[in-house]
């Protein structure tokens, strides 16, 4: 009986250590279990933050956008009245302002041609001048007009009759004007022997 007593002993022993070990796994798989649970609710914390976050990013953009659409309005009213005065003082065409890459871009429509302002003849350069001089609100422009032919002086002088600003312009060519609102002072041109 002993032996059967040491076999049932054994035998429960065994069962007693099967079971500890099972034990033992049984709550390293609960630790992994409540890692994964941590890990998976971390997860779904972290996808809510990115949602928000993208939420956030999204207003952001549409603010900028706004904000950029606001700024392009205010940019291209500021140019058309510029435009609008500038073209009331050029002798002829049309004056241009373009944002290109960000740059400011101005010149002259002259015949359907666009001339930058570096491209301008000399001439043309004193009208377009004397109009940016005005649209700017110069209260005294005084400009050396000599390379102005005839037709261009007559026009700008027609233009600038109605400008409250005070231009004197210096010039070599005779003018055909003789409006009120222009007071002509002739040089006399001394001959020397």
């Amino acid at each position: 009986m002993e032996d059967s007593q040491i076999s049932e002993m054994e035998l429960l022993k065994n069962q007693v250590s099967s079971l500890e070990q099972r034990l033992g796994q049984l709550r390293a798989n609960e630790r992994l279990l409540i890692e994964r649970q941590t890990l998976e609710k971390e997860a779904i914390e972290s996808k809510m933050r990115a949602a928000e976050i993208a939420r956030d990013i999204e207003a952001l953009k549409e603010e900028q956008d706004k904000a950029q659409a606001v700024r392009d309005l205010s940019i291209n009213t500021a140019l058309t009245g510029l435009a609008q005065r500038l073209d009331k003082l050029l002798p002829e065409g049309r004056s241009y302002l373009e944002i290109v890459d960000g740059k400011l871009r101005l010149g002259w429509n002259l015949a359907g041609t666009k001339r930058v302002y570096k491209a301008l003849s000399g001439g043309e350069r004193i009208s377009f001048d004397l109009a940016m001089a005005d649209a700017f609100g110069a209260n005294l422009i005084i400009k050396e007009a000599s390379e102005l032919d005839g037709s261009r002086l007559e026009e700008t002088m027609k233009r600038f009759a109605e400008s409250p600003c005070q231009v004197i312009l210096v010039s070599c060519h005779d003018t055909r004007t003789r409006d009120s609102r222009w007071t002509r002072c002739e040089m006399p041109i001394s001959k020397s022997a």
